[in-house]
């Protein structure tokens, strides 16, 4: 896949320009938002050959996601894995860095409805290639984000003293009622046993 550095840099520009609310130019051609991406902003780059190039627009905090996720997709494309985003470019910057990716296929699974059978083997397949995989270089000196840890010292340290110190709010009462079943439930005895991983 040949881009052009000016293209690139004409699109990086134009998305900054954008994403603090002040676009000086009309969007360029063949650019469209995706949904999905949260705490990002995902777009969709068509090239004039009709190949679409996935372009991420982060959002900058402590969990440094853009040099995580580029770690990650650089790593797994060393590797050969088949199914992820190639790493096209990353644009650094202290308030809105961006990474061009390859875009990967697919389509939802059903809303509402479990998904079916050969879709649950493919995700655990996937999920297990993933697991099994070396962590090196960035990856394996920060913090992981979101872990079950992390959630286990907000359920038992940061919201109940949040709760505490706001008695007076409408949700207090409802959320020491959720966290109260929850540390009664075994939950957090149960997390802690040891695991034989799934293979």
């Amino acid at each position: 896949m040949v881009l052009s550095a000016g293209e690139v840099a004409a699109l990086v520009a134009w998305l900054r320009r954008h994403e603090v609310g002040s676009p000086s130019k009309p969007c360029p051609p063949n650019l469209r938002a995706l949904a999905g991406g949260r705490n990002n902003r995902v777009y969709a780059w068509r090239q004039d050959s009709g190949v679409e190039i996935c372009v991420k627009v982060y959002r900058v905090d402590e969990w440094q996601r853009a040099e995580r996720e580029w770690s990650a997709l650089t790593r797994l494309h060393e590797l050969g894995i088949a199914g992820v985003p190639r790493p096209l470019w990353f644009d650094a910057d202290d308030e809105l860095p961006v990474i061009g990716m390859t875009m990967v296929p697919g389509k939802p699974l059903a809303v509402g409805r479990p998904p079916g059978k050969r879709a649950l083997i493919a995700i655990a397949k996937h999920q297990a290639t993933l697991q099994r995989l070396p962590v090196t270089g960035m990856l394996a000196t920060t913090p992981r984000v979101h872990s079950w840890a992390h959630y286990v010292k907000r359920l038992t340290d940061v919201w109940p003293a949040q709760l505490q110190s706001s008695p007076s709010d409408d949700l207090t009462r409802t959320m020491w009622s959720l966290l109260c079943r929850w540390r009664d439930s075994g939950d957090l005895e149960e997390s802690t046993r040891e695991a034989t991983p799934i293979s």
